[in-house]
């Protein structure tokens, strides 16, 4: 008996090898039946783009079968895997490692594993605390100037868990998507390495609150927040393939492959479709947005809701416009004279004005501290906003709350950033057809997320005379910010301007009949300012270099921007006296713009130059 019981046992041993071969080499055969390594869902699992060979992925350990793999190889290292013998840190196993892979594989094979056979991810399970996550929002960030590759804006990631309260979202997990560069780099190697993938970039999350303390107190930008209408199946994919994404490595590309198209390939593992495709030149993040904006989760839009989060500086700024001019002059003057004479300045007022001066001077002082994170602060400052609690505990509460800024409209409902234009322009020697085009353009008078700031890039424009087609502009970067900011002590109020490219400069007559086109470079500063609830003033004083024409011009320049949709106005008057020539000139334009739709407009341009008029009509289409 005792014989017949141990070679039963050893057949039984022997049978279930052979049995899991056999599965396993049935497993695979179904996936090559199913050309299953060419599935979209595969692919994107494992970052090959359409028609590409290799992973966008350059980090070696995301892949089962070694650097350099192709999803067939992947495939079958991954069946492979879904059979093995769970390892003995659970951690290790690929199974907990990539669940958003072995599920998609799972259910495309109906595989089956005891549940004893299957390795228990205490790790991801903690991290992603699954059941209660609420929703995914991606958080469009406004453009900041002070870095390159941010002057398009940022693009941020967050797992909603909590109830949708104003503040109660600071501890949501976040997810930021960046080049790892290093500190204190020369900004031309920047620019270089940044513009041709010589920086390797990985996702990182924190608690929300340090992107809102970064980017709304510190650098002072604005966010829109768009929650996605993703059902539970679509959030687990993207909470389980940002766990899969830890420590993977990317190639880093300004321009293209950026936070926004990388966030847009997690959505699309997500959705299992294609929302943002592969990328070839040229994808900003506000991008991204529109095509949120967009896109459809079966009969409804795929963003729920969106909501404004306005940087420290704006609701600052609120808050100080809705002072009386006696609380403004008393406000600064007890901010340039770090409150001196505190008691005796608020004599003059009723008790509800005081409230509002030193609710607003609190603001001020946490508005600047807030902005000190990083370095040691003020201890001036902390001095002086205590004082200032203490003082307020001791006033009547205010009837209102401190006023809201105004809810600008949000990105997505703006142009979108590359334009084409056609037109017809009358000029003293006839009439010439017109072509432009820029990959980036957002101007002073167009529809745009972002009121005062003019940015064009790679901004080129051509006519034709029926003949030939000559270029006539080729403007590589244009930037044009103009101030409305109120008058608070400290606070820049800095309006400027710069500009490089190739122009060919006016008047057209003054020069040899070849006109070549000739590198030009611009730099200006001045002051703009709210003339009127609908318009803008501004003046400026620049200097200007066209080598080959003239070394140095200096001049100045003053406008009025206004109007309410679907219109829009300027007018620009620009006089520059040549020092090489001796001699001032003056340029007047005019131009309107009608909004036709949301992507599409009509424009007027007025110019006049050495007693000369030009007159263009264009029509305007955003990509």
């Amino acid at each position: 008996m005792r014989l017949f019981c141990f070679l039963l046992l050893l057949l039984t041993t022997l049978a279930a090898p052979a049995q899991d071969d056999a599965t396993l080499t049935a497993a695979q055969t179904r996936a090559e039946q199913l050309r299953l390594h060419e599935d979209a869902q595969w692919r994107r699992l494992l970052h090959f783009a359409p028609g590409e060979r290799r992973s966008e992925i350059i980090s070696p350990d995301f892949f089962l079968a070694g650097a350099g793999s192709s999803p067939r190889a992947e495939l079958q290292a991954a069946i492979v895997a879904w059979f093995a013998t769970p390892a003995a840190e659970a951690e290790g196993d690929p199974r907990c490692r990539f669940p958003a892979r072995f599920r998609w594989l799972r259910e495309k094979l109906q595989l089956d594993t005891p549940e004893a056979d299957f390795p228990n991810c205490h790790a991801f399970a903690a991290w992603s605390h699954s059941e209660a996550l609420r929703s995914v929002s991606l958080i469009m960030v406004s453009g900041y100037l002070g870095n390159p590759a941010s002057s398009f804006g940022h693009a941020l990631l967050k797992l909603n868990r909590g109830e949708p309260v104003a503040g109660n979202d600071l501890l949501d997990l976040s997810f930021n998507f960046g080049a790892d560069v290093p500190a204190h780099e020369p900004v031309p190697l920047y620019m270089l390495y940044g513009l041709f993938g010589g920086y390797e970039a990985n996702f990182s999350s924190g608690p929300f609150y340090q992107h809102d303390q970064v980017y709304v107190r510190t650098e002072f930008r604005d966010l829109w927040e768009y929650e996605l209408r993703l059902d539970s199946a679509q959030r687990q994919r993207v909470v389980e393939h940002l766990w899969e994404l830890r420590g993977a490595r990317f190639r880093y590309y300004f321009l293209s492959e950026n936070c926004a198209y990388r966030l847009g390939q997690l959505l699309n593992v997500g959705l299992e479709r294609d929302l943002v495709p592969k990328v070839h030149v040229w994808f900003t993040p506000v991008e991204l947005f529109h095509r949120l904006a967009d896109a459809r989760q079966g009969d409804q839009p795929l963003v729920a809701q969106l909501r404004f989060l306005p940087s420290n500086q704006r609701r600052l700024y609120a808050q100080f416009a809705q002072l009386q001019p006696a609380q403004a002059r008393v406000t600064n003057a007890l901010i340039a004279d770090d409150l001196a004479d505190l008691p005796q300045q608020l004599q003059a007022f009723a008790p509800a004005q005081r409230s509002e001066i030193v609710d607003t001077l609190l603001a001020y002082h946490e508005y600047r501290l807030a902005a000190q994170f990083e370095e040691q602060s003020d201890p001036h400052l902390l001095q002086d906003k205590d004082r200032l609690l203490r003082l307020r505990l001791t006033m009547p509460t205010l009837a209102r709350p401190p006023p809201k800024p105004v809810t600008p409209a949000p990105p997505s409902r703006d142009a979108r950033p590359m334009l084409a234009g056609l037109g017809w322009t009358q000029t003293p020697q006839g009439a010439q057809a017109t072509l432009r085009y820029a990959p980036y353009f957002q101007d002073l008078i167009g529809r745009h997320a972002t009121e005062g700031l003019e940015l064009k890039v790679l901004d080129g424009s051509a006519h034709s005379d029926g003949e030939h087609l000559r270029l006539d502009q080729l403007d590589m970067v244009a930037i044009r910010r103009l101030s409305d900011a109120p008058d608070i002590h400290g606070e820049s109020r800095l309006s400027w301007q710069a500009r490089a490219g190739l122009r060919r400069p006016l008047p057209l007559l003054e020069l040899p009949e070849h006109n070549p086109l000739l590198p030009q470079l611009e730099a200006g500063a001045g002051r703009s300012l709210r003339c009127t609830s609908l318009a803008l003033c501004y003046a400026l004083l620049d200097v200007q270099s066209a080598p080959g024409y003239t070394p140095l011009q200096t001049g100045s320049s003053l406008g009025l921007l206004g109007g309410r949709e679907p219109w829009r106005l300027q007018l620009d008057w620009t006089g520059r006296y040549d020092l090489r020539r001796e001699r001032w000139r003056s340029q007047y334009e005019a131009a309107l713009r009608l909004s036709l739709a949301a992507q599409l407009e009509l424009r007027g341009l007025w110019q006049h130059a050495a007693g000369e008029n030009n007159l263009s009509l264009n029509l305007f289409r955003y990509w």
